[in-house]
């Protein structure tokens, strides 16, 4: 997963950071509300939270048995995800 930055007034895109360890898709990826960290959902039926600055993951969270299809943080250190396993779950860190 590869993260950039777009700078409208100069029309231009750079690559800024990757961020890797999944075994399969990545499908939803937030920022925190206070910008330090990052928090991708999976096929892979995990979550992992990046810290934004340096790319390096910090926690994988377990817990779905199927893909994990979107996530939303509640706070700084609590986000809510979504599954086609039928289940909603509240994590905190």
């Amino acid at each position: 997963m590869h993260m950039f930055e777009f700078e409208p007034s100069m029309n231009s895109i750079e690559l800024v950071g990757t961020f890797t360890k999944h075994a399969n898709s990545v499908r939803n990826v937030q920022v925190s509300p206070n910008c330090n960290y990052v928090l991708s959902s999976s096929e892979d039926h995990t979550l992992k939270l990046w810290e934004y600055q340096t790319f390096k993951p910090l926690t994988i969270f377990y817990g779905h048995r199927d893909i994990v299809s979107g996530a939303a943080f509640l706070n700084n250190n609590t986000f809510v995800s979504s599954s086609w396993d039928l289940k909603i779950m509240i994590w905190k860190f």
